[in-house]
């Protein structure tokens, strides 16, 4: 981890976390984010990375960030998306809402279904247009001819 940091607006603060532990899943996230950050025009990125540790447990490389937005070493944390802060919708919103307030842009990585929380709207206005009526199936036909054999022998009759 850094420890000292000169102010840059022209480095943005990348935060990850995976719960649990996922190497591969970190690196195609950190790498998604590089080239979105250089699509904003960034120069570079730094990571802050907490791979392996549950939302509700102390999370050193969110608590390291927390303290360079604080003392104003980065504007901007570019994130996958606001779930890395917690599973917790509100607990996510609650932590990115403090990064915001501390002057820092929280950046959501595009193309990615947003997150809603219950009783927010989302979820009526995401409704589909209309329903789909289940089709019935057909009633079992019990006038059917019994299936038969390429002889012409019923599935039913033992052969003599």
């Amino acid at each position: 981890m850094i420890t000292s940091v000169s102010p840059s607006a022209s480095v943005a603060a990348v935060y990850l976390r995976c719960h649990p532990a996922d190497f591969w899943h970190m690196h195609s996230l950190r790498e998604a984010l590089w080239h979105f950050a250089r699509d904003l025009g960034f120069v570079d990125t730094e990571p802050f990375t907490d791979n392996g540790y549950a939302s509700h447990a102390y999370l050193p490389g969110l608590h390291h960030l927390f303290q360079l937005v604080k003392q104003r070493h980065f504007t901007t944390v570019l994130v996958p998306g606001w779930w890395v802060f917690s599973i917790r919708d509100g607990d996510a919103r609650t932590t990115g809402n403090a990064l915001q307030n501390l002057g820092c842009r929280v950046v959501e990585l595009p193309g990615r279904r947003p997150r809603h929380v219950p009783g927010d709207g989302w979820a009526e206005s995401h409704r589909p247009a209309r329903t789909p009526v289940p089709v019935p199936l057909p009633a079992p036909d019990h006038h059917r001819r019994p299936a038969t054999h390429h002889r012409g022998q019923s599935c039913l009759r033992r052969p003599r």
